[in-house]
């Protein structure tokens, strides 16, 4: 309800279409990758398919303790059982590294992938 900017054209529609009933959904974006120093002056294409760096694994290990201790305060005030958390990341291998330490069972999808315009 409090989405503002151009990114909002292309997420809403997404979100819409995800978002059945009633439950929190956070949308992150990846954590800090390593720089290929063999790939340094190259495009950020390549930029986007590095892994996390020691900050961005830090910030994996903070995401996942901060999406539990919300997940669980939201199902135990909703006064509902507690369900498991559905987690979408896109294919680059920084935001699968991100949302490991969440989860191994999450669904990659290239609808999440940085959109090059």
């Amino acid at each position: 309800s409090h989405c503002y900017g151009r990114m909002s054209k292309s997420i809403m529609p997404f979100m819409m279409a995800i978002h059945i009933g009633s439950r929190p959904i956070w949308l992150v974006r990846a954590g800090s990758g390593e720089v290929d120093s063999e790939r340094a002056g190259e495009t950020d294409q390549f930029q986007l398919l590095s892994h996390l760096s020691s900050g961005g694994q830090s910030f994996a290990r903070s995401l996942a303790a901060f999406i539990e201790e919300r997940s669980q305060r939201y199902w135990r005030e909703a006064g509902k059982e507690r369900e498991p958390a559905s987690v979408l990341t896109s294919t680059m291998p920084r935001a699968v590294e991100s949302v490991r330490h969440m989860t191994d069972d999450h669904e990659q999808t290239a609808a999440l992938n940085p959109i090059d315009k």
